[in-house]
């Protein structure tokens, strides 16, 4: 397997997960929509089954109303000049420390940046908001550990 193939294959689930997530639907949806079990959606979001065949992408992709590309990581439009933070992090290798960040990793660092972005951080938020932005943070330092 190619180091290309692989990081499809590792950070599919990943990317799936984040982007039914960002549309705000659930296993169930997503899985009527493209006519798959839900089950087997959550089996390749947590990653115990690897990347779909073509047919299945294409049927995702239709479901979560994106690009096959961006499922699975691949630019087929060189002239695509904004990415999401998901595709930012699920479609390419990102090194800190010059080691190569897992999806786990990727995953707590999308929702970190996700959730900073989206925070208001006024005054009669700001410790719910410090404790979730605090909460993240906690498995992201146990992720590292790992």
């Amino acid at each position: 397997m190619e180091k290309d193939e692989m990081l499809i294959s590792d950070n599919f689930g990943k990317m799936l997960k984040s982007l039914r997530k960002k549309k705000g639907l659930s296993l169930e949806q997503v899985a009527s929509r493209a006519n798959l079990s839900a089950s087997y959606l959550h089996r390749l979001e947590k990653g115990t089954r690897k990347s779909p065949g073509f047919t299945k992408i294409i049927k995702l992709a239709e479901a979560l109303k994106v690009e096959p590309s961006v499922l699975v990581g691949v630019e087929l439009n060189s002239s695509k000049s904004a990415l999401s933070i998901s595709e930012l992090f699920f479609n390419h290798t990102v090194e800190h420390n010059e080691e190569v960040l897992d999806g786990s990793t990727k995953a707590l660092l999308v929702e970190l940046i996700e959730t900073v972005l989206l925070l208001k951080f006024e005054r009669d938020s700001l410790d719910s908001d410090l404790q979730q932005l605090f909460e993240i943070v906690i498995d992201l330092k146990k992720e590292e550990q790992k």
